[in-house]
């Protein structure tokens, strides 16, 4: 099926959207002894409004979010699926990190609905089509259905990114049908600038200046990119998730996430220190301290925090200031990774990974690999 609405522009084009707020009507005036109840009645109930917690981006609803792209928590069923480093896509048991099922009908999960798993198929052939495969999370995995969808020419609907080109994928549950949005981002691909000589002395500048000054010496398709230069195409469409049927959706306004989730101070818990994160479900809050110098590799100490009781839940020392991270029962999972770092007993590698924390004591509990789409290969040579 062809979706031909789409959204094509220029980063430096994009403009800012504005809510609308709506004045509350007057109401009629109140005698005095309906006044008093009326007060008596808002103060019995709790202010929580800036504690409440918030629907993470692209969640179909507060039970089923994305962690991070490739990995959706379902916590109704206390599992989460997640991209394969070899392929496919795997049901991870959220208490002890074992794999429940595996299908290879899918590689990149985008959100679960009810009983339905909606992903993305890889499409190494027609790279415009993007391939969506559905399964039964209560069947193993079983395939439901599959659907292919023309996106415009140019675009690559590509599982894994590359240093020139991404293409990303979010939904959200709207009258039990599965909106989806995707983005195709593209840069044209720029070697490394030939290295800047020195002016030693006895030497002139002219000496040196034997193309253009200010960088206008780089030839076609070589030196830094300017941002204008990154070209986005974006749109969306709906997803039954009963019959499967494709049909046309006008691209659902943008929703801003916040830099790595931190809290705005209208927002943050009181009394606590100042840098707040949010969860990937909005139920908890993140505090990260700095307590040891980089001799250390675990230099930071995590404290969690119920965002609406403000408890601390529990606290352990990790190697990042932050990470998107959510809590289930006395567990929270995060994720770590890619790195590499030497040690006494030599280079260690940890690949892209979730991992599962007690909040109780600070053990390790699990950890589980995943699939990284992330494209590390350095840029072509001039």
């Amino acid at each position: 099926m062809t979706l031909p609405k789409t959204n094509t522009h220029n980063l430096d084009a994009a403009a800012d959207g504005q809510s609308p707020i709506n004045s509350a009507q007057a109401s009629p005036r109140l005698s005095r002894r309906q006044a008093l109840a009326v007060l008596m009645a808002a103060t019995a109930v709790p202010v929580v409004s800036v504690l409440s917690p918030t629907p993470a981006r692209s969640q179909p609803n507060v039970n089923s979010f994305k962690l991070t792209p490739g990995v959706i928590v379902d916590l109704n069923r206390g599992r989460a699926y997640v991209m394969r480093p070899q392929a496919g896509i795997a049901a991870v048991d959220l208490a002890n990190g074992s794999e429940l099922w595996r299908s290879n009908e899918a590689a990149r999960p985008i959100a679960v609905a009810g009983n339905v798993l909606v992903s993305q198929g890889d499409t190494p052939g027609a790279r415009n089509n993007l391939r969506i495969v559905a399964l039964d999370v209560r069947e193993g995995g079983r395939l439901i259905f599959t659907r292919s969808i023309q996106l415009p020419a140019g675009v690559k609907a590509l599982v894994d990114r590359t240093r020139a080109s991404a293409f990303t994928l979010d939904a959200q549950l709207e009258r039990g049908e599965l909106v989806v949005s995707w983005e195709y981002t593209e840069r044209p691909l720029r070697g490394r600038p030939p290295p800047i000589r020195e002016v030693l002395p006895g030497e002139e500048e002219s000496d040196l200046q034997s193309g253009p000054p200010d960088g206008a010496a780089f030839g076609p398709g070589q030196g830094p990119a300017s941002g204008s230069e990154q070209h986005v195409v974006n749109g969306a469409f709906r997803l039954d998730l009963q019959s499967g049927a494709i049909s046309e959706q006008q691209l659902p306004p943008a929703r801003s996430s916040g830099s790595n989730n931190l809290l705005a101070p209208n927002a943050r818990l009181r009394g606590l220190p100042e840098d707040q994160f949010l969860s990937a479900d909005g139920r908890h809050v993140l505090i990260a301290e700095r307590v040891a110098n980089d001799a250390a590799f675990e230099k930071y100490r995590w404290a969690i925090y119920d965002r609406n009781t403000a408890q601390k839940l529990g606290e352990f020392r990790a190697h990042v200031r932050y990470a998107p991270f959510f809590v289930a029962d006395s567990r929270v999972v995060f994720e770590s990774g890619p790195y590499s770092r030497r040690t006494p007993a030599g280079l260690v590698q940890e690949p892209l990974q979730i991992r599962a924390v007690d909040l109780r004591t600070g053990d390790m509990l699990w950890r589980q690999p995943v699939r990284d789409t992330t494209g590390r290969r350095p840029p072509p040579p001039l």
